[in-house]
């Protein structure tokens, strides 16, 4: 769970590598896009190989402040979910069909709206994160789905205008070590913003997580990477 906010403070640092403290938590690539004004970001995941406990994750980092959120596909104890997060929701989250939303706590503060969504392997999922309305202090709603599946619907801090960057990650979040895990692996899209009509750029990422000995990255010259944790 920690991975998600030292992940943020290595965005915002625009660091070469993520801090030390995150080297057993997960593999991750950076993004980069162009200019600036994004109320769109879209990714497609495809699993390879899961475990209990993983995460495949797109987090984003938002415009005007040092916060953001994160929207991605869970393999949990008690089944698969879609989950929707954003730190320092000031709250109004409503969840999508089947869904539900609650506050959270830990790794900072904010909203989460959570759904059962039974993915599968070798099988392409659009996460998208879509701007909805926006209030006169800035704050703005944000509706994320996977595919089809509302995840729900949630609002930033005042003066989180629009998307800035993202990145995506594998996570193991259970006990132990994660090197004592079944490696866990997904192909991701290069994200695309406002629509499809910014495609973003490879930025810095790390394969320390786990230890080198099996987390890789690889450019798969299709505009996706495949990260193996």
């Amino acid at each position: 769970m920690r991975l998600r906010s030292l992940l943020l403070a290595a965005v915002l640092a625009v660091t070469c590598a993520a801090p030390a403290e995150a080297a057993q938590a997960g593999v991750w690539q950076n993004w980069t896009y162009p200019g600036t004004g994004y109320w769109n970001i879209d990714t497609t995941v495809t699993v390879k190989a899961t475990g209990p406990t993983r995460f495949f994750s797109h987090q984003f980092l938002f415009e005007g402040g040092g916060d953001g959120g994160y929207l991605g596909i869970q393999d949990t104890p008690s089944g698969k979910i879609a989950i929707f997060s954003i730190w320092n929701s000031p709250g109004d989250a409503q969840p999508g069909p089947g869904a539900k939303c609650n506050t959270f706590g830990g790794e900072g503060v904010g909203w989460q709206c959570k759904v059962p969504f039974n993915w599968s392997l070798n099988t392409p999922y659009r996460l998208r994160l879509w701007q909805t309305s926006s209030k006169a202090d800035g704050s703005t709603q944000w509706v994320a789905s996977v595919n089809d599946t509302v995840i729900g619907t949630e609002w930033s801090a005042p003066g989180r205008k629009n998307v800035k960057t993202s990145l995506v990650w594998i996570e193991y979040y259970g006990g132990g070590n994660c090197a004592n895990q079944v490696a866990a692996s997904a192909t991701f899209s290069y994200p695309s913003a406002n629509n499809g009509a910014v495609a973003a750029g490879k930025g810095n990422s790390d394969t320390s997580a786990c230890g080198n000995h099996r987390s890789t990255i690889t450019d798969n010259g299709n505009r996706t990477v495949t990260l193996t944790e």
